[in-house]
């Protein structure tokens, strides 16, 4: 049981310790994968034809979520599949808000491409 103690408390000195130093960094993060398919369950492949088609992530990407908030989302190994990736926390509820609010967002685009696509 002591050994629990001490490692609790290391712990808590060198996550304060990080908190004075790097304010702006954190301890937790969370990546969300998403795999976009469409009603039929079938992956959402390409989008456009000849040599305007891309990937439909491409496209979701380029063309309905907010350039600021690029830098937050990544393609994954497969072209229907998107990661979305928060900033480091110290506290993980941070980060599971933070998830939140991509997902929302990756929601809304989702709904403004149905629509244009019909």
């Amino acid at each position: 049981m002591a050994d629990l103690f001490e490692f609790s408390e290391r712990y808590l000195l060198a996550r304060e310790a990080s908190i004075k130093a790097k304010p702006e960094g954190g301890l937790s993060g969370l990546e969300i994968e998403w795999n976009l398919l469409d009603t039929q369950f079938h992956p959402l492949l390409t989008v456009g034809s000849g040599p305007d088609q891309q990937s439909f992530v491409d496209y979701l990407r380029s063309e309905f979520i907010s350039p600021a908030l690029r830098d937050f989302s990544q393609l994954e190994v497969f072209h229907w599949m998107i990661e979305w990736a928060t900033q480091p926390y110290f506290h993980p509820r941070s980060a599971i808000y933070e998830s939140r609010l991509m997902e929302a967002i990756l929601i809304n685009s989702l709904n403004r491409v149905g629509k244009e696509f019909d």
